[in-house]
Order: structure tokens, then sequence, then C-alpha cells
């Protein structure tokens, strides 16, 4: 049902942008961008255990470049044989989403590009029941709570379509990479809201968003 639903929604983004071809001439208004995640909702009903909560705002300077601040709050549990581990916190991501596309095939409310962006997470970890054996035989602990944080780079890639006036969809691959957490080697978190599971390596995410834009002027340019 996720994939059927991902691939009509990306036939419909993209016969939207495929529509700009016909344009001749461009018009771009300086925007605001108004968005929310929709795939943390709709996971967090289908496992209420786990749950994420994002929304963004982007200003359009032109066609090429966007300034784009995102936010969001995470609630991630995890449980297996030998130990449970709770994780919450909230996040914030900064960065710049820039649109390839030639700015003689749209009418500047299309996008089809990529994104770079820097995150930084606040958030406490427990891990509430954890069990090992030893010499002696097999102990059962815990890790009490604490507070840290997490510093991470993102990099995306993803488009957006006009579908009703001002009403904008898409979806978006993130690839997410740990830079620093606060909480010592001992206790590297599993994981890291607005980023999620932490290994060490690139972790691949998807969102699709809906959106409002609000434009910020009358008049276009085709910068």
């Amino acid at each position: 049902m996720k994939k059927t639903f991902v691939l009509f929604s990306s036939i419909l983004i993209l016969g939207s942008i495929s529509n700009l071809y016909a344009q001749d001439s461009l018009k771009v208004q300086k925007a605001l961008i108004i968005g929310a995640d929709l795939v943390g909702p709709v996971a967090g009903l289908i496992n209420s255990e786990n749950s994420n909560l994002e929304a963004y705002v982007s200003y359009r300077l032109n066609f090429k470049y966007y300034i784009t601040a995102e936010a969001g709050y995470s609630g991630y549990n995890y449980s297996q044989y030998n130990y449970d581990y709770t994780n919450e916190g909230f996040f914030i991501r900064l960065g710049t989403d820039i649109n390839l596309l030639k700015p003689k095939t749209g009418i500047g409310n299309h996008f089809a590009g990529i994104g770079l962006k820097y995150g930084v997470s606040v958030f406490s970890q427990e891990t509430p029941w954890l069990k090992y054996d030893n010499y002696w035989g097999t102990t059962e602990s815990s890790v009490p709570g604490a507070t840290t944080s997490g510093h991470f780079f993102q990099l995306s890639g993803g488009i957006k379509a006009e579908v009703l006036r001002n009403i904008l969809l898409g979806w978006t691959v993130k690839a997410n990479l740990l830079l620093y957490h606060g909480a010592g080697k001992a206790n590297r978190p599993l994981y890291v809201p607005g980023m999620g599971i932490s290994d060490g390596s690139f972790r691949p995410s998807i969102a699709f968003h809906i959106a409002w834009m609000i434009p910020l002027s009358k008049k276009g340019s085709s910068d």
C-alpha cells in the first residue's frame, strides 16, 4: 500500500512538471512556502510506539535558490531479546534547496533538485532494561535517562509541483550522517531525532509532503 501510494503520487507530480515544457516564458515571484511531512503521522498510526512530526518553512529567493528551515519532534522505542531502548526529542535543520530545473521550463511553482542542510537535535535517551552474560552468570541492569544533543548533515533530493493553485505536493529522499553527539563513546545514541538510526553511515529516509505557497511579490523575474 505504501509503495502504491508513493508511486501514484510520483506519477501525479511528474505529470504536473511535464506540463512545464509547454511554457515559453517564466515569471517567478518571491514566496514563502509552509509545509508538513505526511509520512510521520501515517507511520505513527501504524506503530503508535514510534512517532515523527515535521514541518518546514522555505523562502524562495529566486527560481533556483531557497532558504529552508525544518523542525519537528520524534519519539522512538526499540526492544529486542536483551534490552529496551527509548528516545524522544526535538530537532531543527537549516540549509538551502537548489532547483535544477531550467527557468524556461516552468512558471516558478515547481521544483526538482537537491537540498543541503545542517541539523541539530536535543533529546533524552534511556535503557530501562538490559540483560547480559558474564563470568558469574546473567545480570540485569539499566541505564538511566539522560539528555544530550546530536549534530548531523543531510543531503536530499526530490520534487514538488503545484497540483492546485498555491498547493504543492512532493516527495524527498534524504541521506543523513551523524557528525557529533554529546553522549560519549559508551552511550552512543541508537537514534537521533531528525536524522534516524545512528550507526556511523549515511542513513536514508523518505518524506512525502504537502505545502502551501504564499506569494510575496506581484512582480516576477526570471532569476
